[in-house]
């Protein structure tokens, strides 16, 4: 009997051991599931963002599609003759331009207006992403084809990625934001949620530089030679 007791009790006792555990088991799976079905929301709306913006490249007017085939006609020519900014000042200009994005993001996390303005920046960039594709490629077939294979669509994919990341991590931040009892310590959360966002920037920067060194390469290989 008093084996059959002590059996018992350590049984209990090694389940009050493992209730900690089993419930940060529990959190963590919860808040992967909430960042499962956000990520899963911002990844539809990236994929419309790029459906529309193939849409409207699509349905461009003789005379718009003549306006910005010409304008990027010069730019293809300067960048041929090596005439536009070196690859180290273009990467800065993209890297400070998708920086300023990023700090947008940040300050959706700490306003009501967060999902609203998350999905707004998501969907743009998406947009913008799917016309410039559909637009190479209808305007310069092959080349274009090419052009938004190897710059366009490799380096927006890497972009897109840290954008969603960023755009994830500011919802969730707003969320517990708008329900304090939720952040134990706000500033260790502000610093975390800060951190997230700052790695996410150095992301874009680096696949930013894909986008400064490669482009001009490209574009002098597919049209340097008319």
């Amino acid at each position: 009997m008093l084996g059959r007791t002590s059996g018992l009790q350590r049984r209990s006792g090694g389940g009050k051991l493992h209730a900690p555990h089993a419930g940060w088991d529990r959190w963590r799976r919860g808040v992967a599931a909430l960042y499962a079905e956000e990520g899963a929301f911002l990844l539809a709306v990236t994929l419309c963002g790029m459906v529309f913006g193939l849409l409207v490249a699509g349905q461009l007017s003789p005379n718009d599609r003549a306006w910005v085939s010409h304008a990027l006609a010069r730019l293809i020519a300067a960048a041929s003759a090596g005439q536009i900014l070196p690859s180290d000042q273009l990467w800065a200009h993209r890297a400070l331009a998708d920086a300023g994005l990023i700090a947008l993001i940040w300050a959706f996390g700490l306003s009501l207006l967060c999902n609203p303005g998350v999905v707004a920046v998501v969907f743009l960039r998406a947009f913008g992403t799917g016309f410039a594709v559909g637009f190479a490629v209808l305007t310069w077939g092959w080349r274009g084809l090419i052009l938004a294979g190897t710059v366009i669509l490799l380096h927006q994919a890497l972009a897109l990625l840290a954008l969603l990341a960023a755009g994830v991590s500011a919802m969730r931040f707003s969320a517990a934001f708008l329900r304090r009892s939720q952040l134990r310590s706000f500033p260790r959360a502000l610093t975390g949620y800060t951190c997230m966002l700052g790695a996410c920037a150095a992301w874009m920067a680096a696949s930013a530089a894909w986008q400064a060194y490669v482009a001009p390469f490209v574009l002098s290989a597919l049209w340097g030679r008319g």
